[in-house]
C-alpha cells in the first residue's frame, strides 16, 4: 500500500509542476537564427539574457561574458566559445 501512496504523491507533484505553465528563462539562451545580426567578427554569437528589471542580469551576466547589447530586447552579441 505504501508504494501506491508514494506513486500517487509523485504523480501529483509532477502534475503540479506542469500546471505552472511556461516559465521565464533562468539563464542565457542562444539565438542562432539571430547570429547574422552580430556584425562584429569578435562577437559572432547572439544570446538572450533574462533580467528582472532590464538592468540587473542574473545569474548570467552578459557584461562579464564580454557581450555587447545589440538591441534593447536583451539580445547580446557575444564572443564565440563563452
Amino acid at each position: 500500500m505504501s508504494h501506491r501512496l508514494a506513486l500517487a504523491v509523485a504523480l501529483g507533484l509532477s502534475l503540479l509542476g506542469c500546471a505552472k505553465g511556461e516559465t521565464k528563462p533562468q539563464h542565457r539562451e542562444a539565438s542562432p537564427e539571430r547570429d547574422r545580426e552580430c556584425k562584429d567578427p569578435a562577437l559572432p554569437k547572439a544570446y538572450f539574457y533574462p533580467a528582472e528589471n532590464r538592468t540587473e542580469y542574473k545569474p548570467d551576466d552578459p557584461f562579464k561574458d564580454g557581450c555587447v547589447l545589440l538591441v534593447p530586447d536583451h539580445l547580446f552579441c557575444c564572443p564565440a566559445g563563452k
